[in-house]
């Protein structure tokens, strides 16, 4: 990998950037990232100070302690996706019923912003699905480089076992 070049801080970032890339396509990475930010503007509101000329206006309400329960666990669920990815599912479950609890408890969870970010990456959370092809990233940059395409199919057939003789209707006798 990082064997043959020579040292310098540009291929040293290089090796960095790909050793990134490798652990971020074997996770549910753009799940995680969404439902951290959706749990950062559920966070927000109830914290932020916004001030008007001389005026300041702060919202002290309940809503503070609530927004602070369901913004950790989504933060602590989204670093879940992306340091344990086989915990995917729990995680997207969780990120889901916390997102929905956040509509009353959390100033329609974090003005909904907060909300659709959650549900979004919790719904990608759940859909994720690793790679089966058997090959890394390494294999699929090496794919790549000789103009193999491990996605593509090589034959005409759509399907496997859809040709002639594997019960096709037109292929068989009419039943007697």
């Amino acid at each position: 990998m990082s064997g043959n070049r020579p040292r310098g801080s540009r291929y040293r970032l290089a090796d960095a950037r790909e050793r990134f890339n490798d652990w971020r396509t074997g996770r549910p990475f753009p799940a995680g990232i969404l439902t951290a930010s959706g749990a950062i503007s559920i966070l927000y509101p109830p914290y932020a100070g916004l001030t008007i000329g001389q005026l300041p206006i702060r919202m002290a309400t309940t809503a503070g302690c609530g927004s602070l329960i369901i913004g950790g666990l989504l933060v602590i669920l989204s670093l879940t996706m992306w340091l344990q990815p086989v915990m995917h599912v729990f995680a997207g479950s969780g990120a889901i019923l916390l997102a929905l609890a956040s509509i009353p408890v959390c100033n329609l969870g974090g003005f909904f912003l907060g909300l659709l970010l959650s549900l979004l990456g919790a719904s990608l959370s759940i859909a994720w699905t690793p790679c089966q092809d058997g090959g890394g990233p390494q294999d699929r940059r090496q794919d790549a480089a000789e103009g193999r395409h491990r996605n593509r199919q090589t034959s005409a057939q759509p399907f496997a076992g859809s040709g002639p003789g594997h019960n096709d209707r037109r292929t068989q006798a009419p039943p007697s």
